[in-house]
């Protein structure tokens, strides 16, 4: 048999003590069990010191730095965080001022505008591609590009011209002003 990439061989395989190898785990770097009661903050401290347990801490170190300095901070993120319903805790990181401001990809605005206006997202792409049908849902194209249009011919913000007519506090898509005003969701516009 003729092969294009040639075949491993075993007779040129060395193996090595694992004494002698370095490795990056080792029980010292386990997670600590959160315990009954135990705050948030000591959860995070038990998490293991590798990988993206290790991320995250540094995460959020940097953010209280940040926040310490009155730097601004600016998330970039794609549209899950949207659709899985985190919009939320990313209003709260925001007026607790641990979030400036955001920076969403295109389908970001798509889901945002969809749970404001119709209080429902994310379609099946599978089964919509089938048919020809994914992302053809009349109002959010219609809608989304005349706020887009209109927000830009004016230069205001697109929340602001068509999201407070759909968010409200109690849906989670908007959050009070100290005034008392209600102010839509934040989006990738803001």
């Amino acid at each position: 048999m003729t092969y294009s990439i040639k075949p491993l061989t075993p007779g040129k395989i060395r193996t090595y003590p694992l004494s002698s190898r370095p490795s990056k785990v080792s029980p010292a770097d386990f997670a600590r069990p959160p315990r009954r009661g135990e705050s948030v903050s000591a959860l995070i401290a038990g998490l293991p010191g590798l990988l993206s347990a290790r991320d995250f801490k540094e995460l959020l170190d940097l953010l209280r730095r940040a926040r310490s300095r009155k730097k601004p901070v600016i998330w970039a993120m794609g549209a899950h965080v949207i659709k899985a319903g985190l919009s939320p805790v990313l209003i709260d990181l925001m007026k607790d001022g641990w979030v400036s401001g955001l920076a969403l990809n295109g389908a970001g605005i798509i889901h945002d505008f969809e749970l404001a206006f119709a209080g429902r997202t994310s379609e099946d792409v599978a089964a919509q591609i089938r048919t020809g049908r994914f992302g053809m849902a009349e109002e959010t194209g219609e809608m989304l590009n005349r706020a887009i249009t209109e927000g830009g011919l004016r230069a205001i913000y697109w929340d602001i011209l068509y999201m407070q007519h759909f968010a409200t506090v109690q849906n989670g898509m908007a959050y009070e002003l100290p005034d008392g005003r209600v102010q839509p969701q934040f989006n990738g516009f803001n």
